[in-house]
């Protein structure tokens, strides 16, 4: 019968051992668990922040393309208007007889 008892020991403690390794797989589980949703939750945030930096630098090149325009208005507005007394330099009673009319 002491053999028997040794044998029903030894499976007793085994099936704690078991027991506890099941335990320890559930943390581990719920740990890959964790980490996944924590790995998809940070690449949603990687995604939105490129969103955002696409966004920004759109709105930076918008913002110099509007600059760029307006300062290339200006230089028109100065060249044409230039111009415009070279060519009264050039002729003025032409231009003063537009004028009167």
């Amino acid at each position: 019968g002491e053999e028997l008892a040794d044998r029903l020991e030894a499976v007793e403690l085994e099936i704690k051992g078991l027991s506890y390794a099941q335990d320890v797989n559930k943390v581990i589980q719920q740990g890959n668990d964790d980490l996944a949703a924590a790995s998809l939750r940070v690449i949603d945030r990687v995604a939105v922040m490129q969103e955002d930096l696409r966004q920004e630098s759109e709105r930076v090149f918008t913002d110099k393309y509007r600059h760029i325009a307006l300062i290339n208005q200006e230089i028109r507005h100065k060249v044409s208007t230039t111009n415009a007394e070279l060519e009264i330099a050039k002729d003025p009673t032409k231009h003063s007889r537009t004028a009167e009319l």
